[in-house]
């Protein structure tokens, strides 16, 4: 990402405002949400193990994988304004 801005900086006649470049600037979006949903996830797990420690179900690898499914799902869904025009 930051090799086209370093070339577009050094190339000023350069366009880089096509689909691929919103493609680009999306991906990095999805990978910014997904690494601080991570963070997200981290501290949920645990306040459950701490807080509520009665409550096994909130503890169980199976909420944590359905948890992590829909990080990964609003991670693609919530950054798709960056590509509507």
């Amino acid at each position: 990402m930051y090799t086209y801005s370093l070339y577009g900086d050094l190339n000023p006649s350069t366009s880089f405002d096509n689909a691929w470049c919103k493609i680009r600037a999306y991906l990095v979006f999805v990978g910014y949400c997904m690494f601080f949903n991570t963070f997200v996830l981290q501290a949920m797990f645990r306040l459950f193990r701490i807080a509520f420690y009665r409550r096994k179900s909130l503890q169980s690898r199976e909420f944590f994988i359905i948890a992590f499914i829909i990080q990964w799902i609003l991670s693609f869904i919530l950054p798709l304004s960056s590509l509507l025009p």
